[in-house]
């Protein structure tokens, strides 16, 4: 900036009356630099300008946080919005896993019923099949007070099947005797399916007049001298006594007082004996009620 000149008149006065070359005063005219700082003024139309850009400036930095502001806004809504799903999902997992864990819960009680439902079937077609091998079926002395039992009196119950052990002092019966008998009560000579089965027998048997006499069962040789039982099987378990005991015959016989695995003998027909009836059982479960209707 320069700086501002300041005029001023200066008169010189004599101490007598001025000097007079011309009849008016010279006067003289000196620059002077005037010692008080200059001040610089600044137009109206600048402070206009520089308040405007501040003003701009200031709405641009608004503008900016509220775009931030907005932003922040909407990141935290799209976050409570993924998170909102997030819970919706599990809580769909955790309902889609309950019902599943109750579907399968009430499938294995389906097939348990299922399964009781088909046992129950099976035994009651069981029962009639032994039912229908009677001609007369005693209903009063298999079901007493209407609650149907394995087995009649004075036989004893095992594994689905009914034996009598007949057992009086005398007389005995030849085999061809004890199987007529035994057909008469619906039942058969012994037939032997298992170690098991020869063990319950072994244990309801019991020694009587001598060594040579047993209980005769339903096994007897045929034409080609091979042991059948009655229901028309080979006899496959070989429960032979190795020394001889009894006389040689077609029939056999188990002999009490022997190990299971070693306790049968060959007789002749002619030989009188004890002997032991089987047949199927009416009912597997030891006691069966009739549901009675009611009253119309």
């Amino acid at each position: 900036m320069e700086e501002e000149l300041n005029y001023a008149s200066v008169v010189f006065k004599n101490g007598g009356s001025p000097q007079k070359e011309n009849d008016e005063d010279s006067t003289i005219y000196s620059t002077v630099k005037s010692k008080v700082p200059t001040t610089t003024v600044t137009t109206g139309g600048g402070a206009a300008a520089a308040h405007s850009r501040h003003f701009v400036l200031l709405l641009v930095c608004l503008g900016i946080l509220c775009v931030l502001l907005i932003s922040c806004i909407g990141v935290i809504i799209y976050i409570c919005g993924v998170m909102k799903a997030q819970e919706a999902v599990e809580e769909n997992i955790i309902h889609l896993e309950k019902e599943n864990y109750q579907l399968m819960m009430d499938k294995e009680i389906l097939a348990n019923e299922t399964e009781v439902l088909t046992r129950d079937r099976d035994d009651l077609n069981r029962t009639i099949g032994v039912i229908m091998t009677f001609k007369n079926f005693p209903v009063n002395a298999f079901c007493p007070d209407k609650k149907c039992q394995p087995c009649l009196e004075s036989w004893i119950p095992f594994q689905d099947h009914c034996y009598l052990f007949w057992d009086p002092d005398t007389p005995w019966k030849t085999w061809t005797q004890a199987q007529t008998f035994c057909r008469k009560t619906n039942a058969d000579l012994l037939v032997v399916d298992s170690l098991q089965e020869q063990e319950f027998i072994n244990k309801h048997t019991k020694y009587y007049y001598d060594l040579h006499h047993a209980y005769w069962m339903g096994l007897r040789t045929n034409e080609d001298k091979k042991w059948i039982w009655l229901d028309g099987r080979n006899e496959t378990l070989g429960f032979w006594i190795q020394e001889r005991v009894g006389n040689a015959g077609g029939y056999a016989m188990t002999f009490p007082g022997y190990n299971a695995t070693a306790s049968w003998g060959p007789s002749g027909n002619d030989m009188q004996n004890k002997f032991i009836c089987e047949h199927e059982a009416l009912i597997r479960t030891p006691v069966f009620s009739f549901q009675t209707l009611p009253a119309n």
